[in-house]
Formats: structure tokens, sequence, C-alpha cells
């Protein structure tokens, strides 16, 4: 059996961790031992991990470079022997691959989710080269990513390996009978309201305070007032509540923090918006299109090139007043959604599945294994 270790900051409620507990449930047990390591402490989903009985190990990460966290990993790994490191991000690979390399007992395999900081800071692009070299085989979760990572950041070509990001598209299926005016009433929205949904972690990246000066400005436009649906934890929730106060929408806002129950969620959503400042491949919008919502993305959060504008979604610019418009438009012509809704669920099906993601990850695991076998 082949003992694989996912190295990750934490397990807090986002998209690379909805990844990693989607992976935990569904890789084959049978072949694959599947372990988890926090850097920075534990988080809202590490519970289900230990659930499902997977081993988990939670560090806690000193600021600046810590050379003790790379010790406390050489053990780790060591100790473990584990026979694939999986590092999710470059913070991650960094200490992971590493450590690993000093513990020679393991292949390296690392998921580049987004470039959040990569372009603006050139050490990091240094850094990613470099860590290149350590790292059997640099997966990305978009065509556009492995693009950049071979003609901006000169990663060998040989080392690069896209696969996309997967769902369980039937979790979002919508029941044909089901009646949720209840579960609308619960969250003491009016039965008759538009609602707004994004899902979306609660950090400078997401650009919430963008989205809540756009959805300001509808009051002027459409009446009754929609409401918007903020799902996610994070350091900036107590900043946004109180820019909702700040802007006289707060009793249109409502703040759920993690759910489970997201398919719900996006059932009673009319909408669903994206204006981050960068992503890879949002898992969030992936599940929009299988729960069948329109979605409204800007071009910046639209990095991956997945939604073609007025063939799957709607695609603007990373301004208030195009988001203003944008939402207005689409939730007062339903209609004209139809279209953009049924090409987005053929897209996400044929494409985006989860059952397709894990048997791209459990072949990498093998042939990595297969190439790299060491006895113990």
């Amino acid at each position: 059996m082949l003992k694989i270790a996912h190295i990750t900051l934490t397990m807090d409620a986002g998209g690379i961790e909805q990844l990693i507990l989607n992976m935990a449930k569904s890789i084959d047990r049978k072949q694959f031992e599947f372990s988890i390591v926090c850097l920075d402490g534990g988080g809202l989903l590490l519970h289900q991990i230990k659930e499902l009985g997977c081993k988990t190990f939670v560090l806690k990460r000193s600021p600046g470079l810590d050379i003790k966290l790379i010790c406390k990993l050489i053990q780790l790994f060591r100790s473990q022997k584990f026979h694939i490191i999986h590092a999710h991000n470059q913070a991650a690979l960094f200490y992971a691959g590493l450590s690993a390399k000093f513990a020679m007992n393991s292949s390296i395999i690392t998921t580049e989710h987004s470039r959040h900081y990569i372009d603006k800071l050139i050490r990091r692009r240094f850094e990613k080269k470099i860590l290149s070299y350590i790292t059997d085989k640099w997966v990305v979760v978009s065509d556009k990513l492995a693009e950049m990572s071979m003609n901006r950041d000169h990663i060998n070509p040989k080392r690069i390996k896209v696969i996309h990001n997967g769902i369980d598209i039937t979790k979002f299926k919508k029941p044909a009978n089901i009646n949720l005016n209840e579960f609308k009433k619960n969250l003491d929205i009016p039965i008759d309201r538009k609602i707004i949904i994004m899902v979306a972690r609660f950090n400078p990246v997401k650009n919430h305070d963008l989205l809540l000066y756009a959805f300001s400005r509808l009051k002027n436009y459409l009446d009754p007032m929609p409401h918007l649906l903020l799902i996610g934890e994070g350091t900036l929730r107590n900043d946004i509540i109180q820019l909702s106060y700040k802007l006289s929408i707060n009793t249109f806002v409502h703040f759920l923090g993690f759910r489970e129950d997201i398919n719900k969620l996006l059932w009673i959503s009319d909408l669903f918006v994206l204006c981050s400042k960068t992503e890879g491949l949002p898992l969030s919008m992936l599940e929009a299109w299988a729960a069948n919502v329109p979605v409204l993305i800007t071009h910046s959060a639209n990095r991956a090139g997945l939604v073609k504008n007025d063939e799957n979604g709607r695609v603007i610019n990373s301004d208030a007043t195009s988001i203003t418009q944008g939402i207005y438009e689409m939730l007062s012509a339903p209609e004209n959604n139809n279209k953009l809704i049924q090409n987005a669920y053929h897209v996400v099906n044929n494409n985006f599945s989860l059952n397709r993601m894990i048997n791209e990850y459990e072949e990498i695991y093998k042939s990595l294994w297969g190439k790299n076998m060491i006895q113990y």
C-alpha cells in the first residue's frame, strides 16, 4: 500500500482544503494510505479527515524562515516512511520539498492551485524554479497555469501535468420535487426575493469589499432588493461585516460562515458571483455550474479562461460599476440565463468530475512510486 502525505498550511474551509477532503473521501483506500500534515495549525475540516480514519499531524510554523519546522518534518517523514509527499502550493512545497529531500525516502509532487503571489514577487518565481528541480511532478489545475509555469517561470515542461479540479457533480443536482421555501425562511429571507451567492474565504485576494460596494448600488436599480449570501470564514470576516453596516446593506447581507450544505444554498440562489483578484480553477464555481446557477465572474477571477462570455457565464471587468450592471442584467432577465446554465452544466459534467480527477492523481502516485521504488 502506498503511503501518501498531503502537506497544506491548514485544513480551514477553502478550495484547497475542500479538494484534499474530497480526495480523502474518494481515493482507493485499498491501494493508498492517506495522511494530512498541516504546517500552520488545524482547521474546520480536520475533524472530517480524522473521521475518515486518516492520520493527521498538526505543526506550528513560526514567522520567517522556520528551520525547526524543516527538522520536524524530516523526523516525521523518516518515522512514517511516506512513499509520496504531495504539497499544495508553494509555501507548503518549500518546507515539505526540502524536508523530503533530506529525509531521502519519498517522491515529491506539488499541486499549484493559483498564482496569488508569484507574479508580484520576482523572488517567488526564482524560488519556484529552484523547487521545481527537487519536485518529481508539478501539477497545475488549469491550462493557463501550465502555460505560465512553462513560459514565465521556465519550469521544465516534462515535469508539468495539468489535472483539472473535480467535484462530486451528483451532490449538486437539485431534486425535482424539493421545496426550499422553508430553508429560505430559516435564513430570514422572504421567499419572493432574489438571492446572490459568493462562496470564498474572507481573504484580501477574494475581493469581498468590491462585491459589497457593487451590491450596495443595486438599491438604486432593483426593488425589492435582492439578498446576498457570503459563505466562508477568514481573517477579514469582521471587517466585511462592518463594511456592510457602513454601506447600510447589513439587512440584505447574510454572513453564514462555514457550511456543509452548500448544495442547498446554491439551489435557492439566482446568481453566483466571483470577483477575486486572481484564481486558479475555483471549485465553488464548478459547484455553481453543477447546481444550475448562472455565473457572473470578473476577468481577474477567470484566469483559467474557463468561463466564456455569454456562452456559459458572464465575464465582466473588475470594478464596482461593471459588477452592479452585470448583476442587474442577469437578475432582471433570468430567461437569458437558461443557455448559460445548460452550456455550463455540459462543461462541468463532461470535464470536471471528481472521479476523473482522483483517477489522474492515482496514476501519478503509482507511476512515481514505480519509478522511485525504495525498499525499507
